[in-house]
């Protein structure tokens, strides 16, 4: 049995998940934008990320959406 909790919903994330790729252009990073996203619904980037890499194997559709969005130039 899993000691931990599901603190957010279903919803939530998926919602949090679609925010940090519909605003990934909006940040230098994708981990910026899941900085921002987090500190408002109260989840660790960390674990934000984590979604994001977990929906992207789930969902084929964000695979390719991903793939659109231009890299940001390396400094």
């Amino acid at each position: 049995m899993s000691k931990t909790t599901n603190k957010f919903s279903p919803e939530v994330r998926a919602r949090a998940v679609r925010m940090v790729l519909d605003h990934e252009g909006e940040h230098p990073s994708r981990w910026a934008a899941a900085l921002s996203i987090s500190a408002k619904i109260g989840c660790s980037a960390h674990t934000l990320l984590d979604w994001v890499k977990r929906n992207r194997c789930l969902d084929p559709t964000l695979r390719l959406r991903s793939l659109i969005v231009p890299f940001a130039p390396l400094r």
